[in-house]
């Protein structure tokens, strides 16, 4: 199947030279008769596809055909207990499916443009939002967006319900009131909490609802002074933020702080809510709020006490309100006011100049509440409101063709920074000169070394490596006592540091599979067994060479999100793998065939039941390609920590031992079957562990690059790849891999491409 996807890829590569020569249909029909109408016809055929029914007409069945050619290059089809066809027979059908196919996407895209109208998800929106009138959003008012290709960007899954532009509309309207300032600055509060033992003579929880009913929202300085006490070592020290007084789902983890036994001051800067408090909680020590150690006690945290100052403003008013208007006193402004104002604002929510035509309702609507009387704000108000429920506004929607400037310019800012584009980068497109390329790749490198870029790391990896699904599963307290909250917090911060190192220093994106170091704090670096890393603090560290860490693969973060609360599925798992890394997921499975239970008991390990699924012909051949994948990661288990034995609930017969729950803790666990990670690929080649599949990955590393590039494409462009990009995927690989594989290069090779730069 190598041989044949490089045959495949030349295929692509000279599909001008291929129209000429490619087989007809006819050639093509005798081939599929011998091979595969036999199972794929009649009423019922196998999978759904009946190729009898399939002619050339690629405008009624591409879709249809796309599965045939995945089939066939994948070589799940025809099952391997069948008659196969040879490999110049293989090379037939794929010649003419690949030219036939590609003809007829470039076609539409000639005619139509590759990408849709996309519309803004939510993230986005909420940051043009904050961006354009410095209003902070709540996403979790807004719907959640669909998603196509794995993605949230793609413009597939982007719909408008009638009820989520009602959202937009209060969303809108939500962050007009705080633009809209006026007044004096509101003053500033500045207080301080003793936890005294007088005020607070017994231990325990430590609150600040009833202290801190603040007088707005904002952003707050807090400062918390704190010591560890009876231990040499440094402590931990979590804060929690939210309203504790409902059942909001806005109590969130700031973060844990490192407490020696010297006095400590911790400081951070967090936005409140009016409705928000603070809690502190030592973390696996014995909490102490202002209240003396008993002279045995165990190590522990004094809190000596918690102050705050804000809201906190720059300058006043604030930065985006004086943008937007312009220096203007609305209490005293008119009609000419107000309109300026919104020719000021118009172009820079719909990311272009306007033209006179298109100004003309928006001023229309101004002018009309003007003529009833309104006041220039609640005039004004209403005019901002439609052109920030508008579709220009909602929707991103280039011309087919090359793009222009201040389209390319929306594409790069929403592909980076998931919002608009700023004034520097809006004046370039105002001059014409973006669609040069040594422009193009200067703005590159200034907007990743933008804070705003760390929305490419959030939403990117949130969605590539499925990070967003870190809170939806919480591991079985019973199986997994030793997974924390510290622990939690810690994950995704390591993926986002490491996917931020090997972006920033141009390094091999190959080391997303496999590196010899990563970005620890001691909470991960106890779970890894890697000894060293003391504190909260993140640094990188060299992974000792019997670790089997290193890429993303073994990240707690990817694992806990491979897996459930209880148990660790290959299958899960190798699809994973076969996705996120390899770029070729696996056909969704079978209708008919019954799901896996998992054996918590510890009797039978999945995979042996997996076992059972290759019995049925319609399985074996993508389980083949699946488990292995899946199976090489099985010593890790659900928090991410490794297993030589699958824990088991308390079952006679089952031995237990004592493992640790951090900071010198243990508990006793029971195990159950011991774990298995050896397999083989199939294509022959065998691995007794995941250090061993690693090495078969990176013997294709295009593969890597390849599926990598397609990712970054589907989320830069807001479409999913097709047959007429994957010419151009391939000559993107070709570029890194003469630069070492850099990612950072990779990142520059999609803008520059011509798909990126194309509707």
């Amino acid at each position: 199947m190598n041989c044949l996807f490089s045959i495949i890829m030349v295929v692509l590569l000279t599909v001008g030279q291929l129209r000429a020569t490619e087989p007809a249909f006819e050639a093509v029909t005798p081939l599929l008769t011998k091979y595969c109408i036999s199972c794929h016809q009649g009423e019922n055929p196998k999978g759904d596809l009946n190729l009898a029914d399939l002619g050339p007409d690629f405008a009624k069945n591409a879709t249809a055909w796309k599965s045939v050619f995945e089939r066939l290059k994948d070589g799940s089809m025809p099952p391997k207990s069948k008659l196969r066809p040879t490999t110049a027979e293989l090379t037939t059908i794929q010649s003419w499916l690949t030219a036939s196919l590609t003809a007829h996407e470039s076609a539409k895209a000639k005619a139509d443009g590759r990408t849709r109208h996309r519309r803004l998800n939510r993230i986005e929106y909420a940051n043009t939002l904050r961006d354009l009138l410095g209003a902070v959003v709540d996403i979790e008012t807004l719907p959640e967006d669909g998603a196509a290709g794995g993605f949230d960007t793609v413009d597939a899954g982007l719909d408008l319900s009638s009820t989520l532009l009602e959202r937009f509309l209060e969303t809108a309207e939500a962050a007009l009131d705080a633009a809209f300032v006026k007044g004096p600055q509101p003053k500033m509060e500045k207080r301080y909490l003793d936890f005294a033992p007088t005020k607070f003579p017994e231990p325990g929880l430590a609150t600040m609802r009833n202290a801190t009913r603040l007088t707005v929202g904002g952003m707050y300085k807090f400062r918390i002074n704190a010591q560890a006490t009876h231990s040499a070592k440094t402590s931990t020290l979590l804060v929690y933020a939210g309203n504790y007084g409902s059942k909001s789902p806005a109590n969130r983890l700031v973060g844990g702080f490192d407490v020696t036994p010297q006095p400590t001051t911790i400081e951070f800067t967090i936005p409140m809510l009016a409705i928000d408090s603070l809690r502190v909680f030592p973390f696996e020590t014995v909490k102490m709020y202002g209240k003396p150690p008993a002279k045995d006690a165990e190590p522990g945290i004094i809190v000596h006490g918690v102050g705050w100052e804000g809201p906190l403003y720059d300058v006043w008013p604030p930065a985006p309100t004086t943008r937007l208007l312009d220096g203007r006193d609305l209490s005293k402004g008119n009609l000419a006011d107000a309109e300026a104002i919104l020719r000021k604002f118009a172009p820079r929510a719909f990311r272009r100049p306007l033209l006179e035509e298109e100004f003309a309702p928006y001023f229309a609507l101004l002018k009309s509440r003007f003529d009833k009387g309104y006041r220039c704000e609640d005039a004004l108000r209403v005019a901002l409101k439609a052109v920030l429920c508008s579709p220009d506004f909602l929707y991103l929607s280039p011309s087919p063709g090359k793009l222009n400037d201040f389209d390319l310019a929306a594409r790069l800012s929403y592909f980076l920074w998931s919002s608009t584009p700023d004034d520097a980068l809006s004046e370039i497109a105002s001059r014409g000169e973006l669609r040069k390329s040594e422009v193009l790749k200067q703005q590159v490198e200034r907007m990743l070394k933008d804070p705003k870029a760390h929305a490419f790391t959030e939403n990117f990896t949130g969605q590539w490596l499925s990070l967003r699904h870190l809170q939806d599963t919480t591991p079985d307290k019973h199986l997994y006592p030793d997974f924390d909250d510290l622990l939690a917090l810690s994950m995704a911060r390591e993926t986002h540091l490491f996917f931020e190192e090997i972006l920033k220093g141009d390094r091999s994106l190959l080391e997303f599979v496999h590196s010899d170091w990563t970005i620890l704090n001691e909470r991960l670096a106890a779970l890894y067994n890697i000894p060293g890393a003391l504190g909260n603090d993140f640094r990188k560290v060299s992974l000792p060479a019997n670790s089997h860490r290193g890429g993303v693969m073994t990240q707690a973060s990817v694992l806990r999100v491979t897996a459930n609360g209880t148990n660790t599925s290959p299958v899960t798992r190798g699809v994973w793998v076969l996705d996120r890394i390899l770029g070729t997921p696996p056909p969704p499975p079978p209708k008919d065939i019954p799901a896996i239970e998992p054996d918590v008991r510890g009797a039978v390990t999945l995979r042996e039941q997996l076992a059972k699924h290759k019995q049925f012909e319609s399985c074996a051949g993508c389980h083949a390609k699946i488990d292995p994948l899946g199976n090489a990661l099985e010593n890790f288990d659900v928090i991410g920590g490794w297993r030589d034995h699958y824990r088991a609930t308390n079952v006679k017969g089952n031995p237990r031992k004592m493992i640790p729950t951090g900071r010198g803790r243990t508990t006793w666990m029971h195990f159950g079957a011991k774990v298995n990670a050896a397999d083989e690929l199939p294509d022959g080649r065998s691995f007794q562990d995941i250090d061993g599949l690693k090495k078969l990955l990176l013997e294709n590393p295009d593969q890597v690059a390849r599926g990598l590039a397609g990712k970054l494409m589907v989320y830069a462009t807001g479409h999913q790849i097709e047959f007429a990009d994957l010419a151009a995927i391939e000559a993107i690989v070709s570029q890194v891999k003469a630069k070492n594989y850099g990612f950072r290069t990779l990142v520059h090779a999609i803008v520059q491409s011509d798909t990126f730069r194309n509707k």
